[in-house]
């Protein structure tokens, strides 16, 4: 994605500073006697949110599938649900050797019946240089079975459809439903984002993550998901010193979350993808790397 619409105060933000204002004029006066003002000490712009507090959205991240997406330059996506019906999907190519993102599609539960919809406001097809346009509204139908595991489907636009089939990995002995363990994914990686960025992070025993985008520097979390599944609850901000940092097309003022992927492609070596998102901005962060 070469460009991004101006960042926007989150609504949150917005909330958050209506109830200070009320409650400032609330409290109002005070002091010894009638009429005494007592100036208001300046505050310090909000840093921003916890990674930590990020990541505790993981409401059971359910594992990745594996599939192709038919009729674009991107052939291969990998696909995340989560426990209350939120979904990402990666998508770019070769995720069986060296991984590399074109954009990430976000998508919440609609209807149920016999296949699971989800609709979406954020998938970028145009960075593959196809005729998908950048945030608009699209439509998942899916069946997913873990079992198997098996995937199938059709994304739906406003100009025409894209079906999507797979449902494992394309990876040496990777288990949809095994625990994921960190042990693997600690140390250093250099990630490519969609935009084309590099992303360079460290991921301590723990799970802090530090490390820089561009002018940025990041911090996050990550931790294996809350479902026992093989898959990472992720969270990162961006930072320029004490303030959100803009300069980043991934950058969004609250931090975004989502996912992170560990696997050994067929092509050997380890694997990560990120996918992640921010709830209020139009921000989105999808990248892989391999080590």
């Amino acid at each position: 994605m070469d460009s991004i619409e101006p960042r926007r105060i989150s609504r949150l933000q917005r909330a958050l500073g209506a109830w200070c204002c009320g409650w400032l004029v609330a409290c109002g006066g005070g002091g010894d006697g009638p009429g005494a003002q007592v100036a208001a000490a300046p505050t310090a712009p909000a840093a921003p949110a916890s990674p930590t507090t990020l990541v505790g959205r993981d409401f059971g991240l359910q594992g990745a599938f594996g599939g192709t997406l038919t009729g674009t330059n991107s052939q291969d996506i990998i696909l995340v649900t989560d426990g209350i019906g939120s979904l990402w999907a990666v998508y770019g190519t070769d995720a069986a050797n060296d991984f590399k993102v074109a954009g990430l599609l976000t998508g919440d539960y609609n209807s149920t019946s016999t296949t699971t919809r989800y609709r979406s406001d954020g998938v970028d097809w145009g960075a593959t240089g196809t005729a998908w346009g950048l945030w608009q509204s699209v439509q998942l139908e899916l069946s997913l079975d873990p079992t198997t595991p098996t995937m199938s489907g059709t994304v739906t636009s406003a100009i025409g459809a894209r079906t999507i089939a797979g449902g494992a990995l394309p990876a040496d002995r990777y288990q949809l439903a095994a625990p994921a363990t960190l042990d693997p994914v600690r140390g250093h990686w250099d990630l490519t984002t969609s935009q084309g960025r590099q992303l360079s992070i460290d991921i301590a025993a723990d799970g802090v993550i530090s490390g820089t985008s561009g002018q940025c520097a990041v911090r996050g979390a990550i931790k294996p998901s809350v479902s026992g599944h093989n898959v990472f609850a992720l969270a990162m901000s961006f930072q320029a010193g004490a303030y959100s940092c803009d300069s980043e097309p991934h950058a969004g003022s609250d931090g975004v979350y989502g996912f992170a992927l560990a696997y050994a492609p067929i092509g050997g070596g380890l694997q990560l993808v990120i996918g992640a998102w921010n709830g209020w901005d139009p921000i989105h962060l999808a990248a892989a790397g391999k080590r």
